[in-house]
């Protein structure tokens, strides 16, 4: 907690980020994005969600030819 408080005050809510997994329900994650957001003040929130959507759309279009 204390790197947490150093970096929030040498460099800001940018300095902090959040890397999510794609288990979270949607509660779970809109208490997280909560806590960055409305509590740090960071926009900096991903989830794995986008990367693995991302690879299965990639070998949808692989393995169906539209």
């Amino acid at each position: 907690m204390a790197r947490t408080r150093e970096l929030l005050e040498e460099q800001g809510p940018g300095a902090i980020g959040f890397c999510t997994t794609g288990q979270l329900f949607a509660e779970g994650s809109c208490t997280l994005g909560v806590i960055a957001r409305g509590g740090l003040g960071t926009n900096h929130v991903e989830g794995n969600t986008r990367l693995c959507t991302a690879t299965a759309a990639a070998a949808l279009k692989k393995s169906v030819r539209l």
